[in-house]
């Protein structure tokens, strides 16, 4: 009988230096995916992070080689040597991490993928500045509530 794992990003880590993986960790949490941690005694980055896509349920896996300081995402449907990211550990910031974690998360779920820190782009920064919105009177509300339910009691 087959082991029924639970819906999460795989995380496999190669034994050895430890390292700290909070950010990439808090990533996936903001964005609500689950995830689960494993040890695996060798490998190279890519390559776990491929096998890691294809333990998980969610078909999205992160390889972690601490002694060459390497972390990959990577995907079930993609070239075993394509990896979607790949960042080095000693010249990754924390916000890196964490995006790495966000975009695990997004490729999940089938999201925009952030691509750098700017902030993501909000609806009202592309309305026109010079438009005031029509004043509404407490009156006006009150005609157009009215509308409608005879509409309503039409249908």
């Amino acid at each position: 009988m087959s082991e029924i794992r639970r819906p999460a990003v795989s995380v496999l880590i190669v034994l050895g230096r430890s390292v700290d993986l909070q950010s990439v960790f808090w990533g996936m949490e903001e964005e609500g995916i689950p995830f689960e941690v494993q040890e695996c005694p060798s490998g190279e980055a890519v390559g776990v992070a491929k096998e890691a896509a294809q333990m998980s349920p969610l078909n999205v896996g992160i390889g972690v080689d601490g002694t060459k300081g390497t972390i990959v995402l990577h995907h079930r449907d993609l070239p075993a040597d394509q990896p979607l990211f790949v960042l080095n550990l000693r010249e990754a910031g924390s916000s890196q991490l964490r995006r790495l974690g966000v975009n695990a998360a997004r490729l999940v779920k089938s999201e925009p993928l952030v691509l750098s820190d700017e902030p993501e782009p909000d609806s009202n920064k592309n309305r026109p500045t010079n438009i005031e919105p029509a004043a509404v009177s407490d009156a006006d509300v009150d005609q157009i509530v009215q509308r409608i339910l005879a509409e309503l009691v039409k249908a």
